[in-house]
C-alpha cells in the first residue's frame, strides 16, 4: 500500500500567526493556525482570531498564506519546511 501525503503537505505550522487569502478576495490578517478537522467528510483548516473567534477555511477556496514577520524565527520549522519542499527556491 502506498503512503498518502497530507493534503496540505504540512505547509502551515500550528500555533504560528498568518495572513490568509481566499479565492473570493477576502483576507484574514493575524490569525493563528490550529490545525485541521473533518467537516462533512472534508478536511478543513482551523484558525483562531486575536479576539478568540474560530475561523474555518475550506482548502479548496484557500488562495494564499503569508507567515507574519512579527513571529519569532524558528529554525526547526524552517528546516522542516525546506525538507518538505525538496526543490524549493530559497530566497
Amino acid at each position: 500500500m502506498n503512503e498518502i501525503n497530507s493534503f496540505d503537505d504540512n505547509l502551515l505550522a500550528e500555533g504560528i500567526e498568518y495572513t490568509v487569502g481566499t479565492n473570493d478576495g477576502a483576507q484574514f490578517k493575524g490569525i493563528i493556525y490550529l490545525g485541521t478537522k473533518m467537516m462533512k467528510g472534508k478536511n478543513i483548516m482551523v484558525f483562531r482570531t486575536k479576539d478568540n473567534n474560530q475561523l474555518t477555511i475550506n482548502p479548496s477556496y484557500h488562495t494564499f498564506t503569508l507567515e507574519n514577520n512579527d513571529t519569532e524565527y524558528n529554525d526547526v520549522l524552517d528546516k522542516q519546511s525546506q525538507e518538505s519542499i525538496p526543490n524549493a527556491l530559497v530566497i
